[in-house]
């Protein structure tokens, strides 16, 4: 029964003093002591295996003393881990996890189902394929197509399998055009234009660019041409075109044999913005896209995707004939939290399309900033407008960023991780795909796991790339959402608060920087935030050397870093840094930079490979912790303590530089 009026998120943590640890408590053991009942009573006249006078034994007693020896030492080498609960700690991607989400991962792993098939996991395969259901729900997807998700190990994985899947649709019209041909059937495709054309008569550029939806239904439409030409069964003729076309496809031939029976001279591209996550460098490469052909869109001031500079892109593909798998767009940089502008990229294709008759999948990388969609949809479901958010958070999101998560729904596929701004524990990312049909361009078949029972839900594990899988994930994921509503009253508010705490650093660190000039010392916050991270560098006015500027920086973050070698109590406030490098942020930094006192000729004089290797150490503070901004301490609020604390540390700092 969900509740009817609204609760307070002091509720669904377990707290920085652990105040709720009474009610965790109690649930925990409650799951313990259940699962000790569904235990014992599984065949009840079954004997004991393990007898009290066994547990009497020395060598038995011994075992058990090693045990606890061996598990207190764990416990407490686990005090030297990051407080990432604290609103003190204000350093990487990380926060507390959710009562619930706690409860669901810890009451399932006692059981440790496997979610490859419902074999093995006949009830946590089923909430994962639900949680999938919420997060399509969450980012605006409809029934018309119907969408698919899982829960993936984390965003590395939820990226892969959307590029995957951008690789495998660019490339299958290809193959069905060769294999209507050899079976002698011909059948029709829409162009992404308005036009339709006979596939056998459409050029090789235009079977490569055919909308995703299109490229889904292709497969249907050989069926009926086959069982019309042969007389067989829809389902005969499925099987039949199944097992066999499978053999012309890029994933069975490998892209090397598959490019050179297909005449294939421009490898495909993938185009992503230069905030992108390293990890899609490795997907390139296992994809056999390769490095190269992942390519970098310059960033504007606010480190968003210069549209500009993707249209330029798009129009050089489109001159050269490189066909474009995807382009990527990220929802929360990992470095600086920016949001790319995910309309504009959606209106680009649609101009494309319309214009020349080209197109690519939209995939977007929303591995952090995904959960932040909950802010746009209210406990009705319905949209939110930007006013009524602005009066919540008093000035985020911009314009900007708001037309950015309300065009969510337009794109193929969207990563995002609950184990981040969802509060859920490791590992729990999410891959959702608007049109569930896009799971059979990558499925695999294991016969000894996968047996047809007619559910959609039973067998996930031939349409992932992972196998086994932990089932306790699905549990703290679909337990978490049922308690925290994936809305405004739910996931929004924890997330709004997170952003306000961040709009408050952000506004202190302006009003420090004025104080810090006085004494000669430059403070130089980078744009934003877009979400809840804050970026920003420290100088002297008299210091012109980058190397010397990242000295500084390093120091400050020398002071403010988590080090496990000292007390935990040592630690007031935590930060983390990135260092941002020229050959991805060159032009971006310059005025930062210039502003900073240092000045361009003293490193766009230096050789091309020395400027590439340049880096600018930027200090990083992620916000994720709902009582930053509006939790106090006998101190004062957070906040302010942290801005306090800075100020001398960065005066203490620049005294050695000086």
């Amino acid at each position: 029964m969900k509740p009817k009026r609204n609760i307070p998120i002091e509720s669904w943590f377990l707290g920085p003093k652990a105040e709720n640890a009474d009610i965790l408590e109690q649930l925990l053991i409650e799951a313990f002591r259940d699962h000790v009942f569904w235990r014992r009573n599984f065949h009840p006249e079954d004997e004991t295996v393990i007898p009290e006078q066994k547990k009497r034994e020395a060598e038995f007693q011994d075992s058990i003393s090693l045990l606890k020896d061996e598990f207190y030492h764990l416990l407490s080498n686990l005090k030297r881990d990051v407080p990432v609960y604290s609103p003190r700690y204000i350093g990487h991607m990380l926060g507390d996890q959710l009562i619930p989400a706690v409860l669901g991962y810890f009451a399932t792993l006692l059981y440790n189902p496997n979610n490859v098939t419902s074999d093995v996991s006949p009830f946590t395969t089923r909430l994962e394929v639900e949680v999938g259901r919420q997060l399509s729900d969450l980012v605006g997807y409809g029934n018309d197509p119907t969408p698919w998700g899982h829960i993936t190990s984390g965003g590395t994985v939820a990226n892969f399998e959307g590029i995957w899947a951008a690789r495998n649709l660019k490339y299958l019209p290809l193959s069905m055009k060769r294999f209507a041909f050899d079976i002698g059937v011909d059948i029709s495709v829409n162009l992404p234009d308005g036009k339709r054309v006979s596939i056998q008569k459409a050029s090789k550029w235009e079977v490569l660019n055919l909308r995703a939806d299109e490229i889904v239904c292709i497969k249907e439409r050989l069926i009926a041409a086959y069982t019309g030409k042969t007389g067989m069964s829809a389902d005969e003729a499925s099987v039949d075109i199944e097992g066999r076309l499978e053999r012309y496809t890029i994933s069975t031939l490998g892209i090397q044999a598959f490019f050179a029976r297909e005449g294939i001279k421009e490898t495909g591209v993938v185009l992503t913005s230069a905030t992108a996550h390293y990890s899609l460098g490795k997907i390139a490469q296992v994809l056999g896209i390769g490095i190269d052909n992942l390519v970098p869109i310059d960033v504007d001031s606010r480190f968003r995707m210069d549209i500009k500079k993707l249209e330029e892109a798009l129009s050089s593909c489109l001159n050269k004939s490189i066909p474009v798998i995807a382009v990527i767009p990220i929802c929360g940089s990992s470095e600086e939290g920016s949001v790319d502008p995910i309309d504009e990229v959606i209106s680009l294709r649609k101009r494309f399309e319309e214009r020349y008759g080209m197109t690519f999948l939209v995939h977007i990388d929303a591995a952090y900033g995904g959960y932040v969609r909950t802010m746009f949809v209210d406990k009705n479901g319905r949209r939110r407008s930007r006013k009524a958010i602005l009066g919540e958070t008093g000035e985020w999101p911009g314009e900007e960023v708001y037309r950015s998560f309300m065009a969510f729904n337009m794109a193929d596929s969207i990563a995002m991780d609950p184990h981040k701004l969802g509060y859920i524990p490791y590992p729990a990312g999410a891959i959702i795909f608007r049109n569930g049909k896009t799971r059979d361009i990558i499925s695999s078949k294991a016969h000894y796991v996968f047996h047809e029972d007619g559910r959609e839900d039973s067998y996930i594990g031939r349409y992932i790339f992972e196998g086994s899988k932990p089932g306790a994930s699905a549990s703290a994921c679909w337990l978490a959402h049922r308690v925290v509503p994936l809305n405004s009253s739910g996931y929004g508010a924890i997330i709004g608060r997170s952003i306000k705490g961040a709009m408050m650093l952000y506004e202190g660190l302006g009003r420090i920087s004025k104080g810090l000039r006085r004494s000669g010392i430059l403070l130089m916050r980078l744009e934003g935030p877009d979400i809840n991270i804050v970026c920003f560098l420290v100088n002297h006015k008299n210091n012109r050397s980058l190397k010397v500027m990242n000295s500084i920086n390093n120091s400050i973050y020398n002071r403010l870093k988590f080090n496990p070698r000292i007390p935990i109590q040592d630690h007031n406030f935590i930060i983390s840094k990135t260092e941002l490098t020229f050959d991805k942020y060159k032009d971006v930094m310059a005025p930062y930079l210039k502003k900073l006192g240092i000045l361009p000729g003293s490193f766009t004089d230096s050789p091309k490979e020395e400027v590439q290797a340049e880096r600018v150490a930027i200090l990083r503070c992620t916000v994720m912790n709902p009582w930053f901004g509006s939790g106090s301490s006998k101190g004062g609020r957070y906040d302010d303590q942290f801005v306090s604390e800075l100020k001398m540390i960065i005066k203490q700092v620049i005294r050695n530089f000086s």
